[in-house]
């Protein structure tokens, strides 16, 4: 995964931009590798506290989407 970011960096480095067409595609090849990595770290949290016999709890437990948007409007 860093190789591919340092890649990615020097990639926009060269052309001069950050939207150039190759380095978009060398960033969603990036952004795909992160959700794999995060979607089995998240599988093994699962499969540890399933093992445990404890609840799988949210990660954020204090996060309230209602609260923020209330907050939003006062």
């Amino acid at each position: 995964m860093d190789e591919l970011r340092e890649s990615m960096i020097r990639l926009a480095e060269e052309k001069g931009s950050l939207t150039h067409p190759d380095v978009v595609k060398m960033s969603q090849r990036l952004d795909v590798l992160i959700a794999e990595i995060q979607a089995k770290r998240f599988d093994e949290y699962r499969a540890e506290m399933a093992k445990n016999k404890r609840r799988v709890r949210p990660l954020w437990p204090t996060y309230n989407p209602l609260r923020q948007v209330i907050y939003q409007h006062i």
